[in-house]
């Protein structure tokens, strides 16, 4: 039987207790919790240790894993990477645990806290919307149909797989993704290759209340949530929306109601990039496309559909990132995208143009 210290001593680590006993092969020895008052107090009759604890255990030669047993592992990973080798293997508990624990062992995924992990990633499942929203920041609202790739996308999840341990945010986007009848398989890989990532569908909502089962089915096994942008023609059937999500135990959220967009882009590229990207909201957004990765989206659109634009902007030699250079390893990674783009030129530093919002959806004015 294999000896476990689970990470977490609250009701998910309580109830990975129970599962875990129950198939025989594991025995829980400690509980670990970063709450000082709980130190030496007991949950289910075994003991509540510190991570220094942990090290101390290790140095010992303690022969077992630890499993962490919190929703959201991030800033447990850096405190057993910040005291040091500790020679046990560490596994996290994916996310769908809370809904499907009846095999634990497909549950538990393996953490190699060598590496680093990455914060968010966003990817176009579609490239095109039913929307095309007038200043669409992706250029939705000019693409042609196209569909992301999946077996590219798949190779690229393989690949961030190797560079990093885990993923905080993923965003599954467009353009509009339910448009894609491939949506399911996308979810199915993106929660395959990291079960520990919050993973969105970002969508205008306008197609929830006819998509087919299977999305709904994929979603709610898989703990993956919608993130709709409220437009106007969304308002108006955000309770159908609701009622659907719900019916289907599939989680939503909606943002605050869009009545204006704005334009940041400075046409002659004069701007300080650095001051830029220190006030970007969206350096943070790193957009992955066919084994290419940016700080944010616009290099990437920008140079899809710049035949389409009326202005001019060069894309810097640097700004687009070949995921698959032999030099890079997950942290030099993390390293690049955390720096200023050439095409941060581009981006004024902190003027914005507000208009009221447009958009061409056939249905915009009668939907009901």
């Amino acid at each position: 039987m294999k000896n476990v210290i689970i990470f977490g001593a609250a009701s998910q680590g309580s109830k990975l207790k129970k599962q875990l006993e129950h198939t025989k092969e594991y025995v829980v020895r400690y509980f670990c919790d970063n709450n000082p008052r709980k130190w030496q107090e007991s949950l289910n009759g075994i003991k509540i240790i510190s991570i220094d604890d942990i090290k101390k255990l290790a140095v010992k030669d303690f022969n077992g894993i630890v499993i962490i047993a919190v929703r959201n592992p991030w800033q447990v990973i850096d405190q057993l990477q910040s005291i040091g080798e500790i020679h046990m293997p560490i596994y996290g508990v994916a996310r769908g645990y809370m809904k499907q624990s009846n095999d634990i062992n497909k549950m538990l995924y393996y953490i190699d806290i060598r590496k680093p992990y990455l914060d968010y990633f966003e990817y176009h499942i579609s490239d095109h919307c039913n929307l095309k929203c007038r200043g669409c920041g992706h250029y939705s609202n000019i693409a042609i149909p196209r569909f992301g790739d999946l077996e590219k996308y798949i190779k690229d999840l393989e690949r961030l797989k190797e560079l990093f341990w885990g993923i905080k945010t993923i965003r599954l986007m467009g353009g509009e993704p339910l448009l894609n009848n491939k949506l399911s398989d996308f979810m199915f890989y993106t929660r395959d290759f990291f079960p520990d990532a919050d993973i969105m569908v970002v969508t205008n909502g306008l197609l929830i209340p006819d998509i087919e089962k299977k999305i709904f089915e994929i979603m709610s096994r898989y703990s993956i949530r919608f993130d709709i942008s409220l437009y106007p023609p969304t308002e108006k059937i955000k309770e159908r929306i609701e009622l659907k999500c719900i019916e289907n135990e599939v989680d939503y959220h909606f943002s605050v109601p869009i009545h204006e967009f704005y334009d940041c882009i400075n046409y002659t590229g004069d701007s300080d990039k650095n001051i830029a990207h220190e006030k970007c909201e969206s350096k943070g957004c790193h957009f992955l496309e066919d084994g290419k990765i940016a700080v944010c989206c616009l290099p990437i659109v920008y140079k899809r559909q710049q035949k389409k634009l009326p202005w001019k902007m060069d894309i810097g030699e640097n700004d687009i990132v070949d995921l698959y250079r032999e030099d890079l390893d997950g942290y030099k990674l993390k390293e690049i995208l955390s720096q200023p783009m050439e095409m941060c030129r581009y981006c004024s530093d902190g003027i914005m143009r507000y208009f009221d919002w447009q958009g061409n959806y056939p249905y915009c004015e009668d939907i009901d």
